[in-house]
């Protein structure tokens, strides 16, 4: 479940120290189901919902000026979390309240190989169009549940919110419900949180539920308020828990998350066994390093548990303690830290290389044998 714009700084359970006094209200739902999953130190792969689609069911982060979907390199074959689930036997679903072709969804997921996408012109529950934008999302999230209770066993379904996305408008039957905040937004996570409710007291009451493992992760941060969300590192701070309702992941962990962690995340939670290409890795495996890694005009951001360093493509121009929250204190080329700095210079680079031959010479799937496959 993807959830627009539900930046960390807008969800109550999540990084409280950082909201300059400020306590969320927006999220009572979501930080009930927080209590009850296992949450990640999680971070955004960019800034934009393509970049966030791109990174959760392609795998592939957009470290450029434009989205992999739209960049120079789309035509490369990929391996991504649908084609995956398919090959395993799932039937794999796309859903989005809006256009069908909004922000590219549409061709996205003709790239990822989804079964099937449901879009508003799909939805056949009462009218709640809003002036063609799309569908309210307590209802959309309604038509969500009774569909996958339709659909086959085992199923992968991709949910993309709507509500909280500018024009940030719901239903005037519910106004006056819902906390308003500094920003319009504020109200539209508190409206899409309480649909958000509905969703999954109408899904528990389903057979499928209680066999089905709930990644909850924002696309991206917006209406950045106090000062940590507004620097480079909090800009990308967003929720990135798994729910499952038998109640055996729970619990707060330290680990870094990254979106393009997600999808090999959610093949080691099924058993999958065969050799598949990731820049990401599972967040349960131990011996995988845990980072996350962003771009933004002209600046790759590293971030890891203790450290979080800005590279410009030829050089390390910033390197900080995670501590340093506001990143106030540049430490490049300090020689305190000039081991830690190399360190993660030669990871990034390596890391920043890989990605890059990776997608100049299409050499993004393997054989059965886990060998690279270059199809240039």
């Amino acid at each position: 479940i993807i959830l627009e714009s539900f930046s960390a700084e807008h969800v109550g359970a999540l990084d409280n120290e950082f909201k300059g006094g400020r306590h969320s209200v927006f999220t009572p739902f979501l930080d009930s189901l927080l209590e009850k999953s296992y949450v990640f130190d999680g971070f955004a792969n960019g800034v934009t919902s393509m970049n966030a689609l791109c990174s959760i069911a392609l795998g592939v982060p957009s470290l450029s000026d434009y989205p992999y979907i739209i960049g120079a390199y789309v035509g490369n074959e990929v391996i991504s979390l649908p084609l995956l689930m398919n090959n395993a036997g799932y039937e794999t679903m796309f859903f989005y309240g809006g256009q069908p072709n909004s922000t590219n969804f549409g061709n996205l997921m003709g790239k990822a190989q989804i079964g099937r996408s449901f879009c508003m012109y799909d939805y056949d529950g009462p009218d709640t169009d809003v002036e063609g934008w799309g569908v309210y999302d307590e209802e959309f999230l309604q038509f969500i549940a009774k569909t996958v209770d339709r659909s086959k066993q085992p199923f992968l379904s991709i949910v993309f919110t709507l509500s909280s996305h500018h024009p940030y408008v719901y239903p005037e039957r519910l106004h006056g419900k819902f906390p308003k905040g500094e920003k319009p937004l504020c109200e539209a996570i508190a409206y899409s949180d309480y649909a958000l409710r509905q969703f999954f007291e109408t899904a528990k009451k389903m057979d499928w539920y209680k066999n089905t493992i709930f990644v909850l992760v924002a696309d991206h941060t917006a209406s950045r308020i106090a000062p940590y969300y507004t620097k480079m590192l909090g800009v990308y701070s967003i929720p990135i828990a798994i729910f499952d309702p038998s109640g055996q992941l729970h619990g707060k962990s330290d680990k870094i998350a990254q979106q393009i962690d997600i999808m090999p995340t959610v093949l080691d939670l099924i058993g999958y066994d065969k050799p598949f290409f990731a820049f990401g890795s599972s967040l349960f495996d131990d011996n995988a390093p845990k980072f996350a890694v962003n771009y933004n005009e002209g600046i790759y951001q590293l971030i890891t548990h203790d450290y979080v360093c800005h590279f410009d493509g030829e050089k390390v121009v910033g390197f900080y303690e995670r501590s340093d929250f506001l990143l106030e204190h540049n430490l490049v080329n300090s020689v305190k830290f000039a081991k830690e700095q190399q360190k993660l210079e030669d990871f990034f680079k390596s890391f920043l290389q890989c990605y890059g031959r990776s997608l100049k010479h299409n050499e993004m799937t393997v054989d059965a044998n886990g060998q690279i496959i270059r199809l240039e």
